[in-house]
């Protein structure tokens, strides 16, 4: 086996065909000529091939532990092992877990039991035999024949069901004393049944990671979405590298949210973009060079590693022009590995990712495909529009660490466990800046904002009035009144585009202890997750700075992401420039096309950004501040302790780094 593997996990290229009986020409045209070509170009440092997918029929010939798909007339993965090998390359394996149709078919009580008492047809139970009896020989018997680097184990717990089977309904009422297990959120104990599937399928994942190091070390495990958004659990060592496929459209924003939730768990991570996408029937597209360079600047500048996902055709052929999308994309990722690959995050902005408030919500036992996260959604996309470096912290990691942070943002959270807010308020008190989003998510903290909960909410008011203009906002049906003459009142409420005789407030702020707090009283997240309305992104980029001054800050908006890392012991300050179609085109969105991608899928033009001016705080007199991975030396000019740089115009990605260490945060 290779050492040092997590260093071989920046690139990648993923491929997978999800075999099926009814296949023909399984790897008819994959032959080690072919794939030594395709691997000469594209360069990867690692490429996962499929071996079982969702249909839960097996890639390879011959197994004798279940079915193989019938039409193999080449051993697919025999030729990519060898060349791999030959070309110092990992071979992973895409192999489906909890979601197997052809285990479910061959074991109908393996299925995993639905309320009405019915089996599921294509998820296992986790409390059936399915992992030791046919998953766990599967990969035992595809190590010994291919001896592959690991296991990107896909349709996993976002695959889970709530099982209402006898095991965990027992241990429900055994855990809660309550017979029957509630059916959907907002039923009694709904956090404590879902506690009850997670902890499973921590266990399920422990029992195939223990099996498979136990017969061969060295051997990677990665549960897709595990310990990421999905599934944003604490950190075990049942895995050695945290990972996930994006949807194949409006990636870039999916991967500024996915990518900073895996930053912040403690593993080496990466995520895949699909290189096609489409909208409707026009499906697929192939994504343009210039469309996947955008999605990877998005991944790593986050200290990540990036892979893309290829369809090859049934018999396994791959394109001339995707391998030449693909070879330019990974020479985009390699000149800038050095910048990029394991970077540290700086903190500035710390945005809550609360567990017990995303569960208590969540329909499903892991999986977020119903809106669960698009308050914070929003909430980040507001921040980052608004020009400021910013992390994801899950509650379990600011736990103990809320001091690092200049300002933590709360993003609609309603269901803080009560250590978290009694941590909060003390890190307030203590000198720092706390900012809350929505009017629910206020209540804990109402008496150091100075505010109070009244009977004065109108449904009708649903437009915030702010010195930056007025924009409609979701979730205003909680009234505030002001209680303390110290409180500032950022903005109000109304229902039309005047102040109402009676206002009443939607955005405060007042200094609490040595530190400050501030709110807006009203869904500001979800609503700007919904349409990005600049006058929401303004008034949160003015609170925001009310209560600290960034480390680098662009003097003016743009479409650009400023992230803030630490690589190699040098401050680096990322620059990705996020304009999509919608820059590009001049699209306008419109209510019935919310979602620019669905009308933009793919596009090859991004504008380059203008020539932008940086300020940096505290810089050394001997600092040296270069352009990379161009290597232009930038000119500083210093007023106080501001130090300004020009950066040159770019297309998608440029790095700020100087030669100092990192210049102290200082928090008004």
């Amino acid at each position: 086996m290779i050492k040092s593997r997590e260093k071989r996990r920046y690139f990648g290229i993923h491929l997978d065909l999800h075999p099926g009986e009814t296949d023909t020409e399984l790897g008819r045209r994959v032959s080690v000529e072919r794939i030594r070509k395709f691997l000469e170009v594209v360069r990867p440092d690692f490429v996962q091939y499929d071996c079982k997918g969702h249909a839960g029929v097996l890639g390879y010939p011959n197994s004798k532990v279940s079915l193989s798909a019938p039409g193999i007339i080449n051993d697919s993965l025999a030729i990519y092992r060898s060349v791999t090998r030959e070309k110092d390359i990992d071979l992973w394996v895409h192999f489906s877990g909890i979601w197997d149709s052809q285990a479910m078919k061959d074991h109908p009580e393996w299925g995993v039991t639905i309320p009405d008492g019915t089996r599921q047809a294509h998820s296992a139970s986790l409390w059936s035999n399915y992992v030791t009896e046919r998953m766990i020989p599967q990969m035992k018997e595809v190590i010994d024949r291919y001896d592959v680097d690991g296991f990107w184990v896909d349709g996993d717990c976002w695959a889970v069901w709530y099982d209402y089977g006898p095991e965990s309904r027992a241990l429900f009422t055994q855990l809660t004393g309550q017979v029957d297990p509630p059916a959907k959120p907002g039923e009694p104990n709904w956090l404590a049944w879902g506690n009850l599937q997670r902890a499973k399928f921590l266990e399920y994942v422990s029992t195939y990671s223990r099996a498979v190091r136990t017969h061969r070390s060295g051997v990677g495990i990665i549960s897709n979405w595990l310990f990421a958004p999905h599934c944003p659990e604490p950190v075990n060592d049942s895995v050695d590298y945290i990972s996930g496929d994006l949807a194949h459209s409006d990636s870039v924003n999916q991967a500024r949210f996915c990518g900073r939730v895996m930053d912040g768990a403690g593993l080496p991570w990466d995520l895949m973009s699909w290189g096609h996408t489409g909208a409707g029937d026009l499906y697929p597209m192939q994504k343009p060079v210039i469309q996947l360079e955008q999605e990877a600047a998005s991944v790593i500048a986050l200290g990540g590693g990036f892979q893309i996902y290829v369809n090859p055709t049934r018999d396994g052929a791959i394109s001339d022009a995707q391998t030449r999308t693909l070879s330019r994309v990974g020479e985009f990722c390699r000149v800038r590995r050095e910048l990029c690959f394991g970077s540290t995050s700086i903190p500035q902005v710390a945005v809550l990712l609360d567990r017990t408030s995303h569960y208590t919500s969540n329909p499903h036992a892991m999986a977020f495909w119903s809106g669960e996260y698009d308050a914070m959604h929003g909430t980040l996309q507001a921040i980052l529009d608004a020009g400021h470096s910013t992390d994801i912290v899950i509650d379990y990691c600011l736990r103990g660490h809320c001091g690092e942070y200049p300002v933590i943002v709360i993003p609609e959270a309603t269901h803080l466990a009560p250590e978290l807010r009694d941590e909060l308020r003390t890190y307030v008190k203590d000198g720092g800046n706390l900012l809350i989003l929505g009017a629910k998510a206020t209540e804990p903290f109402a008496d150091l904002l100075g505010i109070k909960r009244t009977n004065d909410a109108n449904e009708n008011r649903r437009l915030l009035l702010s010195e930056y203009g007025n924009a409609p906002v979701l979730g205003t049906n909680i009234g505030y009144r002001i209680e303390s003459s110290s409180t500032e009142i950022l903005a109000t409420r109304s229902a039309k585009f005047v102040p109402d005789d009676d206002e009443l407030p939607a955005a405060v702020y007042t200094i609490a202890g040595k530190g400050s707090i501030g709110a807006i009283l009203a869904s500001a997240g979800l609503t700007y997750s919904r349409v990005h309305d600049p006058v929401l992104c303004n008034l949160v980029n003015s609170m925001l700075l009310r209560m600290y001054t960034p480390i680098a800050r662009l003097t003016e908006k743009h479409p650009i992401d400023v992230i803030v890392r630490r690589q190699h012991g040098k401050l680096c300050v990322h620059l990705v420039n996020v304009a999509n179609a919608f820059y590009a085109a001049g699209g306008i969105p419109t209510p019935q096309n919310l979602n620019v991608a669905t009308r933009y899928p793919a596009w090859d033009v991004i504008p380059l950004t203008e020539t932008v001016t940086m300020q940096l705080i505290n810089l050394p007199t001997d600092a040296i501040c270069r352009w990379e991975p161009e290597g232009i030396d930038l000119p500083i000019t210093r007023t106080g302790h501001l130090a300004c740089i020009q950066i040159p115009p770019f297309r998608i990605h440029g790095v700020v780094c100087v030669d100092v260490s990192s210049p102290r945060i200082r928090a008004k």
